[in-house]
């Protein structure tokens, strides 16, 4: 009985099939990750990381001057002079946190814990949604929030910038009466002229800040990129965008070394202003608590 001999294969089927075998890996590999990863996460990452470029619109310079006050009578309904007043003070002070259409979506609060106010939305409003609320809310900010006071705008600005909020559905707030407005005037007498104090750039006043902690800053800079391993050092690199201003707002706030959540409440909220990406929100857990470590170490 004679035997079957086994005929090898050639180099080029050999070849042909392991090419076949790598192409069927990459298709379904991209099959596996597009329908693995939920369209809201891809979304959600890239929106994070676009917005590490993202910029905001400084302050100007300005001399102090004197603001004049308005009359009740003036500010008592949204004329058409406030509420184009409005718009224009909403999309220089507001839309960077809150986003062009009052969703609370900007680039500026995308990291804030909580996040900023979604106008459209009639609960959780901290001091209400009556106009003397809202004012309130402008003069003296939220304490503890992200929601910083306004107080330097002029009295008419205040009520303009007010009557443009309402209409991100004005059918949901409280009607306006007089009764509200002699309140508010009684509260901050806003007939009064004031003096409003002079306004330079945030960037300037950032710097100055620099550079009157400036032996302190390089001092931790020079700890931090020398005194550590690659690892340690490309972590912290990948998620600061100026390495200066990160620095200094860990100096002025000190609980973070012993507390991961005011660690990463701190380095998460503001970052158009605190030295760190918005793309600190994709970090993990355990990535948060190796970098506030390592940081603690070298301060």
């Amino acid at each position: 009985m004679s035997e079957n001999k086994i005929k090898k294969p050639s180099l080029l089927q050999v070849l042909f099939i392991i090419s076949g075998v790598i192409w069927f890996g990459v298709i379904a590999g991209t099959f596996y990750i597009s329908s693995d990863i939920p369209k809201t996460t891809e979304n959600e990452i890239r929106r994070v990381i676009n917005q590490d470029t993202a910029t905001v619109k400084d302050l100007e310079y300005s001399k102090g001057k004197m603001v004049p006050g308005v009359k009740i009578e003036e500010v008592a309904e949204p004329t058409e002079k406030l509420l184009t007043l409005g718009a224009e003070s909403y999309k220089s002070t507001c839309a960077s946190c809150h986003g062009d259409e009052g969703l609370g979506d900007g680039a500026g609060g995308a990291m804030l814990n909580p996040k900023p106010r979604n106008f459209h939305e009639a609960d959780g409003w901290k001091n209400g949604r009556e106009l003397t609320g809202m004012f309130k809310t402008l003069v003296e900010g939220i304490p503890g929030g992200g929601m910083n006071a306004y107080e330097f705008l002029p009295v008419e600005d205040r009520f303009a910038l007010i009557y443009h909020l309402r209409t991100f559905g004005d059918e949901q707030y409280p009607p306006i009466t007089i009764a509200e407005l002699e309140q508010i005037d009684a509260l901050y007498d806003i007939q009064r002229d004031t003096k409003a104090g002079a306004q330079i750039p945030l960037q300037v006043a950032e710097n100055k800040v620099i550079d009157e902690n400036t032996v302190s800053v390089e001092k931790i800079l020079y700890k931090i990129e020398s005194d550590s391993m690659e690892g340690e050092i490309c972590a912290f690199n990948h998620v600061v965008k100026c390495k200066k201003r990160a620095v200094l707002t860990l100096l002025e706030n000190s609980e973070w070394k012993t507390n991961t959540d005011a660690f990463y409440k701190l380095i998460s909220s503001n970052t158009q202003q605190n030295g760190f990406k918005p793309s600190v929100a994709l970090m993990s857990n355990d990535e948060i608590s190796n970098l506030q470590k390592f940081l603690a170490d070298r301060f």
